[in-house]
């Protein structure tokens, strides 16, 4: 769903019909028009892309499971795979 829906053959023929301005570009590949386009339209600076990975410092969430005297901890994500179909037919 989503982009296969959104991109589908109708909007790539009202793309092609209107000629906008539009670029698609992987996003490993911005980085290379980033520096790109800033360098013909500001010469001046300097084109070094830093990047931080802002959640490299974040702790995991983790989910811990009790049973009688067993503990069992795993990731959220872990568990959310595990309990993916009990909650999609609770809230449906």
């Amino acid at each position: 769903r989503g982009a296969v829906e959104l991109l589908s053959c109708p909007t790539y023929d009202a793309i092609e019909d209107n000629a906008p301005n539009l670029l698609f570009l992987h996003y490993r590949k911005v980085d290379k028009l980033i520096h790109l386009l800033s360098k013909h339209h500001c010469p001046s600076i300097d084109h070094t892309i830093w990047r931080k990975n802002e959640a490299s410092n974040k702790q995991s969430i983790s989910v811990k499971q009790s049973k009688k005297n067993n503990e069992t901890v795993v990731t959220l994500n872990d568990w959310l795979d595990a309990k993916i179909d009990l909650m999609e037919f609770a809230l449906n």
